[in-house]
């Protein structure tokens, strides 16, 4: 809707010099690409306050000893009109509404984040959690309230140990069916129609370009499992009945069907 991240990710560390510190960090040319906005209290509140209150203490005292009418003639303003201004008083954060206030912590340590790719993709937020890492071991003691480094752990993971549990899930498989059907040729042919029908499903996610989401990863299992099923229901009336695959699988076309369907809506 808006065309940014609209959940912001917060740090937190001692104290407002060391947020202010980050936030030059944040906020260098080469962290552009994947830093939108940082927030600290020194970006609503000026933190040179007391500087320019002293500055404007000594601008007071020569005011006062210049005449109405001169400030008239040199400025066109009144001299009640300066002095209220030379008189306000210093704009600190007990101006700010306290929702903003309190969004900053007690001494100004919480910084505020916005990413300036979406979250969305694992690169996207693989690059915005290595940043985020980056800054904690520059910066010790800062703390994250993110969950982008949860789901880039979960998904390096899933990515790293994906590849071992389908490797262990495929020498399981060519186990079980050696055993079952007592060939390891046939327990190689259910294994190769397995393999071909990952491949397929791959093949037809890039085509289509539909990324994997936490809602369309588990076809994956689902594939898996209802390849097993079908290929060995086959195979085992093949040799049941002594007749061709062909038409083994015209016969067992509506239950496995049946059963396909109910996997989908499952």
């Amino acid at each position: 809707l808006f065309g940014r991240v609209s959940s912001p990710t917060i740090l937190a560390v001692a104290n407002l010099d060391t947020a202010m510190e980050v936030e030059a960090w944040l906020n260098e040319t080469d962290k552009k690409h994947l830093v939108d906005q940082v927030y600290t209290l020194s970006t609503v509140v000026p933190p040179d306050q007391l500087k320019r209150q002293k500055k404007i203490l000594k601008i007071k005292s020569k005011v006062e000893e210049i005449t109405p009418a001169e400030i008239k003639e040199k400025t066109g303003l009144d001299k009640t009109q300066v002095l209220a201004w030379i008189n306000d008083l210093p704009y600190d954060r007990s101006f700010l509404p306290a929702s903003l206030n309190q969004s900053f912590g007690k001494q100004g340590e919480v910084i505020i984040v916005y990413p300036k790719e979406k979250q969305n993709e694992r690169k996207n937020i693989n690059r915005f959690a290595t940043l985020l890492r980056e800054a904690k071991e520059k910066f010790p003691g800062l703390k994250v309230g993110s969950d982008t480094i949860i789901f880039d752990t979960i998904l390096n993971h899933i990515i790293k140990d994906g590849r071992y549990v389908l490797i262990l899930f495929y020498l399981g498989g060519v186990l079980v069916f050696w055993i079952d059907f007592r060939k390891f040729s046939d327990a190689l042919f259910l294994e190769t129609q397995l393999l071909l029908g990952m491949i397929l499903l791959c093949a037809l996610i890039g085509i289509f370009g539909e990324p994997f989401t936490i809602l369309n990863v588990a076809m994956i299992p689902a594939v898996l499992a209802a390849g097993i099923d079908m290929g060995a229901h086959i195979l085992h009336r093949q040799e049941e009945t002594q007749k061709s695959y062909l038409k083994c699988s015209r016969a067992l076309a509506q239950p496995v069907q049946l059963s396909a369907l109910i996997t989908t809506l499952g």
